[in-house]
């Protein structure tokens, strides 16, 4: 919702998304949550 600017994404943005994935990452044994932490960051540089 954020990268299609959305209307319905309310208050959420990158930072806050961020922070969520930090925090529930958690153990990660297949490396798929520090993936899309690594995809979010590259997302949120986009114009």
């Amino acid at each position: 919702m954020i990268l299609r600017d959305s209307p319905n994404r309310g208050e959420a943005n990158y930072d806050l998304v961020l922070k969520l994935a930090r925090e529930g990452k958690g153990e990660d044994e297949e490396g798929y949550r520090a993936e899309f932490i690594r995809l979010l960051k590259t997302a949120a540089e986009l114009p």
